[in-house]
């Protein structure tokens, strides 16, 4: 099977089909209000593209960022270790993904060589977590060199005592659970990292920029002018880090994949001031 890689023509589209899943009643408003809640979320399989409607959504958001098209606020983006754990949910099977990467699929192999030591499932599951987070974090956080906006990434790669030794790494939502609740987590350990990240959530909230006094200083990326080849991230483990080039070269094949498909619309332009 082919993956898919084009949203349905409209919302409206889209809707109809999932209806259609659920029941093969005429589509009206009768029948709408009739549907069990349940059974329609149900019906919603794997992750959704977004939909180009021109209106609520002029074009995919990353052709947007690409062309500088996006506001100058102060921006952090980042992810997690194994950010792979979410591929179970989102429909597209190893074999498929595998297949959309065609030549490529060699060198992914070669890059996340240990991860496929251990087995082809779980070099898999690495690679499409760093493709769909960690890529797409650091292309944004990049793309606000554009509009002359600072921009911090980060890479979590902490588990809590009791997942460390069943997990290959910080699962896809660790950052949020960590970020929200990891306060009244059972460990000391897990409460000091979520006190930090709170720190410096709250921190750039009020100023604009995650550097709270204490902390150690996590320095944004690079601006548009900057011909500096600095690749900062902050590295949160049991204690935190600033490190460059976080998994560079892995991310620098998927992010080859990324331009060849975005290349013929993503030409960038200057952002209107």
């Amino acid at each position: 099977m082919a993956l898919d890689t084009v949203a349905p023509a409209s919302a409206e589209a889209a809707a109809t089909d999932l209806v259609a899943r659920v029941t093969s009643a005429e589509q009206n408003r009768k029948t709408l209000m009739s549907l069990d809640a349940q059974a329609l979320a149900g019906a919603v399989v794997g992750f959704q593209l977004p939909i180009v409607d021109g209106s609520s959504l002029p074009e995919e958001p990353g052709i947007l960022f690409e062309r500088g098209a996006q506001h100058a606020v102060p921006t952090i983006m980042g992810g997690n270790s194994f950010e792979g754990s979410v591929m179970p949910v989102s429909a597209i099977s190893a074999e498929t993904w595998s297949d959309w990467l065609g030549p490529r699929m060699a060198a992914v192999e070669s890059v996340y060589a240990s991860d496929f030591a251990v087995s082809r499932e779980l070099g898999v599951k690495r690679a499409f977590g760093d493709q769909r987070y960690l890529v797409a974090a650091r292309l944004m956080a990049d793309a606000m060199g554009r509009v002359s906006a600072p921009a911090w990434l980060y890479y979590i790669d902490y588990l809590d005592p009791v997942n460390r030794a069943t997990l290959p790494g910080s699962p896809h939502g660790a950052d949020a659970l960590i970020l929200f609740s990891g306060q009244a987590a059972a460990d000391a350990e897990t409460r000091a990292v979520a006190e930090r990240l709170q720190s410096r959530w709250v921190t750039f909230a009020r100023t604009g920029a995650p550097n709270p006094v204490g902390l150690t200083p996590w320095p944004a990326r690079p601006g548009r002018a900057d011909a500096s080849p600095s690749d900062p991230w902050l590295v949160i483990e049991t204690e935190e880090r600033v490190a460059q080039g976080v998994i560079a070269e892995r991310l620098d094949l998927l992010t080859e994949h990324y331009r060849a498909r975005l290349a013929p619309f993503a030409a960038p332009s200057e952002a209107k001031p």
